[in-house]
């Protein structure tokens, strides 16, 4: 199970869960596959990181998929400079949140898919370099 403070703490993928749903909360929930863009609606406004493995995920946090004109690596990026923008937007009664209709309203950008690939391949290599260094 994914929560909002492991997706805020990830710079790109998730790659590890503190907690497990009881058998109720998991037959209860939507099991997300690896590659799923994670969202979050509360507490942490608009951070994301992608799923490195499959996972289940509170109300709190919005799984996307990209279709075939975009690419969750970029889509993850382009969220990093909106961010702040959304969470000085965010209503507050006892914790800032957002929902589907605000983030359905969002206008992104969709450079060619080319493009966006192109981004996605930059950055995995940048991450390798920068994991290969440690």
């Amino acid at each position: 199970m994914i929560q909002t403070g492991e997706v805020a703490a990830a710079n790109l993928y998730i790659t590890s869960y503190v907690n497990t749903y009881s058998e109720l909360g998991y037959q209860q929930s939507k099991m997300w596959k690896k590659g799923t863009l994670c969202i979050t609606i509360a507490a942490n406004i608009a951070k994301t990181a992608i799923l490195g493995f499959d996972a289940c995920f509170p109300d709190s946090i919005v799984g996307f998929n990209a279709n075939e004109k975009a690419n969750n690596v970029f889509i993850h990026y382009w969220f990093s400079f909106f961010q702040k923008i959304l969470e000085s937007q965010a209503p507050e009664s006892a914790q800032k949140n957002i929902n589907l209709k605000i983030l359905s309203e969002l206008k992104v950008i969709v450079p060619p898919i080319e493009k966006q690939e192109e981004f996605s391949g930059f950055v995995h290599q940048v991450d390798k370099l920068r994991f290969d260094a440690i």
